[in-house]
């Protein structure tokens, strides 16, 4: 380590002395450049992410190399006042560089580039890679060179909200879209090649299926980052990448990839070709293109040619090829490109990418010699880490579509969804008909009472956790559960509609305002009356949804701690008091004589209300909050309800059930499309407050116990469209502005053809939420749900002794394709002493060190102990009797395994792993003679 500490610090001073072209100086020189150095003027931006950069490995290996006390604050302070040393005298160097500027404030950005590198190499994880005490270190490479390419397509990694930037950005793809062959081609290449890498290191986890989502992940962000840019050439190739890794992942093998990356390499920077009239010079000073020019856009080259040639060597190694060989293709391949580009317009040919290849190979190579694991100090044996699943949690609660699904309430929200499409359809095309008494344009108009069912809905199923721990036999409610998983299931697909419409905006020139767009970032456009209708219209309804969710988990809080009358009481108040609330709120602001209301919130944020009829006031927060309690307290009766009975029920309750829920719909037919609508209307209300709102939970609250009713919304068409009710509730308006314009366009007015309007932007609408929910919104919901199809778990210690037994627990919800088995083991003795002592060395949690062992054991086909231990041996060598239970997530391989190998032996499984730990404790000398000098490295 101290080697490649001092090679660190020699190209720190190569580097900050580069070119070399020192020039004696006069004395007004002398003066003139010490004026400089004084100066604490900045510099570009470039250039200071330059400084800062060049000290990070200074700070990162010294502190490897010196810091061995973590306490101890004595070589921290020698390393960083070596390093500001050496810092001064590099600025005083380069006094007598006429080229370079020297200033204080470079001084200033290596101490903080020192500061980070010490930072850095204290994180664990990183130290033990560089150190090479981490026995994964062969699997975390692969890692780190994807992690090289995503980065460089971040850099300068500067967020901006700069609208000119947006556009400067974006205008390759939309002002000028010619994309370049061989740049599309590198990026597919780059982008499969750094797919395959993440895949090694995730293989068959959640995170590992949303990698053909990574290209576009890493594209979205790009017009948003100082002196970014998007060309037809980067989304062309980075798109069919994911969607090749998507279809083809099997076929592709490493060693075919390889060869895809470097040809792709090479013809990026040779094609097209462009002759040039006589040889160029070649250049001999290593790295003088990396040191020259934009230090930000030389940043982002190192890093791409370090992940394109060490990617192609690791690439052609995992194909099956030698170091040596794999180093050699690439080397040969660079040196080819480089002496092309003396005859060729295109690059500039010198030495550094050749030597670039030659340390990237060197590099892998001499990280793979020192891979295996090390032996501990007391002799156990750890072996070289495998592929590790994340560490089970505790099950959490979030909704109840994660725990127990209520049948027929996805019918429900396709409803609700239809009602409020239906709204937006109306407002366009102007239909006005009437059947007998029932009045078709109002009937339509009202659909906006489907965003109340929707916030019924949303109380219902949200509290119903909450009152099933309490009143019910539920789990505890996992409150950062909920938070999270409420965010996983709204933020995906709002953002893909928030900044696909800013997108459009922009490319229109119809920029809206920095304050609009931050306040619909964080959900408080519903404050400002120019913002809340300005991009979405359904929008409005999430920033109330959003702020209903931060205040369940309180109101939720309180509630507990009361009995179940008592609660129901206190909830039915709240839902009078907060109508009252907004009635009363109301009434003032319309006696008020002055508008507009502004009040400066935190920049950029401010409260506006422009007038008594105020979007702010119509769509704010208190006067919905009525219609979350009324679903709050049907999730209270319903708990109570299902006490006694099931959820589902037949005969004549479920007959009753029906007669309840067709009865209310019959109702709030007859409401929204007669004139009752207008008598049921209350002062200050909204959707025919309280009766239509009662109506719709008393549907809610009958239908997964009715059966006429339940199998009608249960139908496929009604549940698929309720799975995907989201994205089609928030795409829709703008589905049906894009069909409206292109019927204008073609000269089609929406009276006449309503239904062709009717029948596009409903298939549209549909289109657009089904692949939202099956790219986007499911593959979040799956990874954050943590938990396969079912859990299968060991009975407890005396429990059919001797025997296997297995209990399969519900988890969340079911995960297609699930591979993974949960199981129960108690350690205890010297068995757990020595599984500690395999955890502390890799740094693991002993549960992850157990499903190690045992992929080990089964690659090992080891033959264990003839002869079981007795519970005093197993307790012998502990010093203390202590036990501990480990729940350990095994492959179902594994797991038929575990089972049949415990019963061969007439165990519990607890003492068969028992016997792997002591197949690993046993020392090298009794392993097989063909198997020992492996197995001990």
């Amino acid at each position: 380590m101290k080697l490649i500490f001092a090679a660190a610090t020699l190209l720190i001073v190569y580097g900050s002395l580069y070119p070399f072209d020192f020039s004696a100086l006069s004395a007004v020189d002398v003066r003139s450049r010490l004026a400089t150095l004084g100066s604490l003027q900045l510099t570009m931006r470039g250039d200071m992410l330059g400084n800062f950069a060049l000290f990070v490995p200074f700070g990162f290996f010294g502190s490897l190399a010196f810091l061995r006390q973590e306490d101890d604050a004595a070589p921290i302070v020698r390393l960083a006042v070596a390093g500001l040393a050496l810092a001064l005298v590099l600025q005083l160097g380069q006094l007598a560089l006429p080229t370079r500027d020297p200033s204080l404030v470079d001084v200033g950005l290596n101490a903080m580039g020192i500061a980070v590198g010490v930072l850095i190499a204290r994180i664990p994880r990183v130290s033990r890679l560089a150190l090479g005490l981490s026995s994964a270190r062969r699997l975390d490479v692969p890692l780190y060179l994807a992690g090289m390419w995503v980065v460089s397509q971040l850099v300068p990694l500067v967020p901006t909200l700069d609208l000119s930037v947006v556009r400067t950005a974006l205008k390759p793809l939309l002002l000028q879209p010619v994309a370049s062959i061989p740049e599309a081609v590198l990026y597919f290449a780059a982008w499969l090649a750094a797919l395959h890498m993440l895949d090694r290191q995730f293989p068959g986890t959640r995170l590992g299926k949303l990698l053909p989502f990574l290209p576009l992940a890493v594209l979205a962000p790009q017009p948003f980052i100082v002196s970014g840019e998007i060309t037809p050439g980067e989304v062309a190739g980075s798109v069919a990448a994911g969607l090749v890794w998507l279809v083809a992942r099997s076929w592709l093998k490493p060693m075919a990839l390889g060869v895809l990356l470097l040809a792709a390499t090479l013809g990026s920077n040779l094609l097209p070709w462009e002759a040039s009239v006589w040889a160029r010079d070649f250049h001999w000073v290593p790295f003088a293109s990396l040191l020259e020019g934009n230090m930000s856009a030389n940043s982002a080259a190192l890093l791409r040619k370090l992940f394109l040639y060490g990617g192609s060597v690791w690439l052609f190694r995992s194909g099956g090829s030698t170091w040596l060989g794999a180093g050699g293709v690439v080397f040969l391949a660079v040196g080819m490109q480089e002496a092309a580009q003396i005859v060729s317009l295109r690059g500039s040919p010198d030495i550094t990418d050749l030597l670039l290849a030659a340390i990237a190979a060197g590099g892998l190579a001499s990280i793979d010699r020192h891979s295996s694991a090390r032996p501990t100090s007391t002799g156990l044996r750890v072996p070289a880490a495998v592929h590790l699943p994340p560490s089970p949690a505790p099950p959490a609660v979030g909704t109840p579509a994660q725990n127990d699904r209520l049948a027929g309430l996805d019918g429900l929200r396709a409803i609700a969804a239809l009602a409020v499409f239906g709204v937006h359809f109306n407002q366009m095309a102007g239909l006005d008909a009437n059947l007998g008494p029932f009045d078709l344009g109002r009937w339509l108009a009202n659909g906006n009472t489907g965003v109340a069912l929707f916030f019924v809905l949303s109380g219902f199923l949200l509290s119903m956790p909450f009152w099933r721990q309490v009143h019910g036999s539920g789990p505890t409610v996992n409150v950062g559960s909920y938070f999270v998983r409420r965010l996983a299931r709204i933020l995906p697909a709002y953002y893909l509609c928030l900044f696909g419409l800013l997108g459009i905006m922009l490319a229109t020139g119809r920029a809206p305002s920095i304050n609009n767009v931050l306040s619909h970032i964080v959900f408080l456009y519903n404050l400002n009356d120019w913002n809340i209708l300005s991009l979405n219209a359904p929008f409005w309804t999430l920033a109330v949804e959003m702020q209903f969710y931060l205040v369940l988990p309180l109101l939720m809080l309180g509630l507990r701690r009361l009995s179940a009358k008592a609660a129901l009481t206190a909830v039915s108040l709240l839902v009078v008091g907060t109508y009252l609330a907004n009635y009363g709120l109301m009434s003032f602001l319309l006696a008020r004589g002055q508008w507009p209301i502004q009040v400066s919130l935190i920049w950029p944020f401010s409260l506006y209300i422009s007038g008594p009829g105020s979007f702010v006031l119509t769509y704010s927060t208190l006067a919905h909050a009525t219609y979350f309690l009324i679903g709050i307290a049907t999730a209270l009766l319903f708990v109570l309800g299902a006490r006694g009975s099931g959820a589902q029920s037949s005969g004549a309750a479920g007959s009753r059930a029906d007669w309840a829920f067709w009865s209310c719909a019959g109702v709030v037919l007859l409401v929204l499309s007669t004139p009752l609508d207008d008598m049921l209307q209350a002062p200050h209300g909204h959707y025919n407050w309280p009766f239509v709102p009662l109506l719709l939970a008393a549907m809610i609250y009958v239908t997964p116990r009715s059966r006429l009713a339940r199998g009608l919304l249960e139908t496929a068409p009604l549940r698929w469209l309720g799975l995907i009710s989201y994205g089609f509730y928030i795409f829709h308006y703008p589905v049906q502005k894009l069909v409206a314009r292109l019927l204008g366009q073609a000269g089609l007015s929406m009276t006449h053809f309503w239904w062709l309007f009717a029948a596009l932007s409903l298939a549209g609408s549909m289109v657009v939420a089904a692949l939202s929910f099956g790219l986007l919104e499911r593959p979040v919901m799956r990874l954050v749900s943590g938990r396969g199809r079912d859990v299968v778990r060991q009975p407890p210690l005396g429990e059919a002794p001797g025997m296997v037994a297995l209990r399969t627990q519900p988890g969340n919800s079911p995960v297609p394709g699930a591979d993974w088995r949960q199981i129960t083991v108690q350690f205890r003795g010297r068995q757990l002493a020595a599984l500690r002592e395999i955890a502390n060395a890799q740094r693991v949690s002993l549960s992850a060190a157990a499903r190690h062992l045992l992929t080990m054991y089964i690659a090992d086909h080891a033959a264990l102990a003839a002869s079981l231990p007795s519970q005093a041996a197993v307790d012998a060598d502990a010093d203390n009797n202590q036990a501990e239970v480990c729940r350990v997530n095994i492959r179902s391989r594994q797991h038929e395994f575990l089972l049949h190998a415990a019963q061969r032996l007439g165990c519990s499984v607890d003492i068969f792993f028992g016997l792997i730990v002591d197949h690993q404790r046993r020392p090298q000398r009794q392993q097989p003679s063909g198997r020992s000098s492996e197995q001990g490295t």
